[in-house]
């Protein structure tokens, strides 16, 4: 029996706290403006609207594979440092394309770069031609077109000199030139 009494007690303020809510209070007297309060605000000139402005996020254009009509296409992406290095650039190339590829290492010397891919990933391991070709398209034209500097991509494989099912290139042959 004791227990009812505090459930009871509850059940009381619940209803009682409702059926507050539902009675209609018509208490105007807030909304009555003076007339001096109406001039007021028609007199006072609006606040500025703080709009917030665009942020001008440089970009760079790089390019990647459209697996669908298996060409070339140019993406913007983001640029948040002013420093394009050649590792963000093949970075992001990478991460725009839809195979694993990894680059072992980037050198650049006298206007050449030297671009060194790991022979058990693409482009150099299990790729068509035309994929491989457009593979190694994106990284030499993303290179070339945003690096100054670089005047020839020169690709090579972890083992030395580039070879591939498809191409057998000599230790530093060009690949692409400005």
């Amino acid at each position: 029996m004791k227990r009812w009494f505090p459930c009871a007690y509850l059940l009381l303020v619940a209803v009682l706290l409702c059926s507050c809510s539902l009675l209609p209070y018509n208490d105007s007297s807030d909304l009555d403006l003076t007339q001096e309060e109406i001039d007021s605000v028609q007199n006072s000139t609006p606040a500025a609207i703080s709009t917030p402005q665009k942020r001008n996020i440089k970009t760079i254009s790089i390019y990647t594979v459209d697996a669908v009509n298996e060409e070339l296409m140019p993406i913007s992406v983001p640029l948040y440092d002013n420093d394009i290095t050649p590792a963000f650039i093949t970075d992001e190339v990478i991460n725009n394309l839809e195979d694993t590829i990894k680059v072992t290492e980037l050198e650049v010397e006298k206007g050449q770069i030297f671009v060194t891919l790991d022979s058990h990933y693409a482009p150099v391991y299990n790729c068509s031609k035309k994929y491989e070709t457009l593979v190694l398209d994106c990284l030499a034209n993303s290179l070339l077109d945003n690096l100054s500097y670089v005047e020839d991509v020169i690709f090579r494989c972890d083992t030395g000199a580039y070879h591939s099912q498809n191409y057998d290139f000599k230790i530093n042959e060009v690949y692409r030139s400005k």
